[in-house]
């Protein structure tokens, strides 16, 4: 109980800075920025549920490294409007483990509105999407326990490899002024992970350690495959202040 409530505070804490940094920043793309209250309370809800658990990033062991590098199938998503940044970062998830078949629709653009409704992400209802509804709707289609975390300037190579081990993308809720292809343009935005590569002398650290993204930004200036720096995304994610990383275990 403890460990719960300082976790707790910690999310009130740091949910407190979210709506600031969506007016200074002036983008967002479909990112549901919760109040402190609201964290706090849908946290515990899905902590007593059982649909989440209590996780925090890993060191990559040094038994756990066979290769270099491990990718997932990655299948290019443009989300369909201004505010479906999470329903395309799914998808593009689904796409990965090749499970987006089971989402009914015909196309794409279907198969978003599909994960947008208030069976699952409720992007529709909210006009944008909580992170807090990804990892159920994610088994939902995949049959796999999802978890997220919350990443501040700490390395989370074991969890994403661990995900891309098994053939599963990750999901990354982002500030994206500290991603080099955003060139600074800062958006709150959900990015889609299809891969990580290592280098063998350094793989408990992030020095060359790299991530594959598939972003599905509605504009062509940012959307498509791209490889950062794990540092780069490493400030990306810490910029948002709860859970920004959803992983399937």
């Amino acid at each position: 109980m403890k460990k719960l409530m300082c976790i707790a505070m910690v999310l009130v804490l740091l949910c407190g800075t979210l709506p600031v940094l969506a007016q200074e920043n002036g983008g967002n793309t479909g990112v549901l920025l919760l109040t402190p209250e609201e964290a706090q309370a849908e946290y515990e809800r899905l902590l007593r549920e059982g649909i989440i658990e209590e996780n925090v990033p890993q060191i990559m062991p040094a038994s756990t490294i066979v290769d270099s590098c491990y990718l997932v199938h990655a299948v290019g998503v443009t989300q369909s409007n201004g505010y479906y940044c999470g329903p395309a970062a799914v998808l593009q998830a689904l796409y990965a483990s090749s499970d987006a078949y089971g989402v009914p629709g015909a196309n794409d653009t279907a198969k978003q509105k599909t994960l947008a409704s208030s069976s699952y992400l409720r992007t529709d209802i909210d006009q944008a999407t909580s992170i807090y509804n990804m990892p159920a709707t994610l088994q939902a289609f995949t049959g796999k326990t999802w978890k997220m975390l919350h990443v501040s300037n700490s390395n989370p190579s074991y969890n994403i490899y661990s995900s891309h081990e098994k053939y599963n993308a990750v999901i990354y809720l982002v500030n994206t002024s500290s991603l080099s292809y955003y060139k600074g343009d800062p958006y709150i935005h959900y990015i889609t992970g299809t891969g990580i590569y290592f280098d063998a002398n350094t793989y408990a650290t992030t020095v060359n350690t790299r991530v594959r993204l598939q972003d599905p930004h509605y504009s062509d200036k940012y959307n498509g495959d791209h490889i950062v720096k794990m540092d780069d995304l490493i400030k990306a994610l810490s910029d948002i202040s709860y859970h920004n990383l959803v992983y399937c275990n």
